[in-house]
């Protein structure tokens, strides 16, 4: 069953790679989840920050901008006008089939003792999955009535958030690196 949930993933990541509709930023880590025996990834951001509609319901366009690194004071505020808009700063998440529970519980302890606090194991009949998230989120009210001061920290505060969110997806994309050399041929 893992197998084939595996090859599965393996094949909508590419299908995704080949129509450009994922993100670049994330692939590093994906690659390294998936060179594993015992994972694989399924749905993933590498964290975000974002310019969003005020909608209460999801809709295809309600994301106006969208970045997965640091941003600057143009790039926001080229992106906000009178009315009202969502900022925000979304930390990575990763969704990680596991081959059984004892390999889902070593990654979420490992997860979690580099920051990734609101991990956790999804089991089902069929599948195992670790959800990989983190704590860094920041949500704000904008638009461009704001001082440049406000959105200037705001900003920051967000880019702080994405290096720190960064480090952390580096030190686990590093584990699964690891882990793949550490299993024998």
């Amino acid at each position: 069953m893992f197998e084939r949930f595996k090859m599965y993933s393996l094949q909508k990541l590419k299908d995704s790679k080949e129509s450009n509709d994922c993100d670049e930023e994330v692939l590093p880590i994906l690659e390294s989840i998936n060179s594993t025996d015992d994972y694989y990834s399924t749905s993933s951001c590498m964290g975000r920050i974002l310019v969003m509609k005020n909608q209460i319901e999801k809709q295809p366009d309600m994301f106006l901008m969208k970045w997965h690194r640091k941003i600057n004071f143009d790039e926001l505020k080229e992106n906000l006008e009178d009315g009202f808009r969502w900022f925000k700063m979304e930390s990575a998440i990763f969704h990680i089939g596991c081959r059984n529970i004892e390999s889902a519980q070593k990654l979420l302890k490992f997860a979690r003792s580099i920051g990734f606090k609101r991990s956790g194991i999804i089991e089902s009949e069929k599948r195992v999955v670790v959800e990989v998230s983190g704590t860094e989120k920041i949500d704000a009210p904008v638009n461009n009535k704001l001082s440049r001061d406000y959105i200037e920290k705001l900003i920051d505060e967000a880019n702080l958030r994405i290096e720190r969110n960064t480090a952390r997806v580096n030190v686990l994309k590093k584990y699964f690196q690891d882990y793949s050399k550490t299993i024998p041929a």
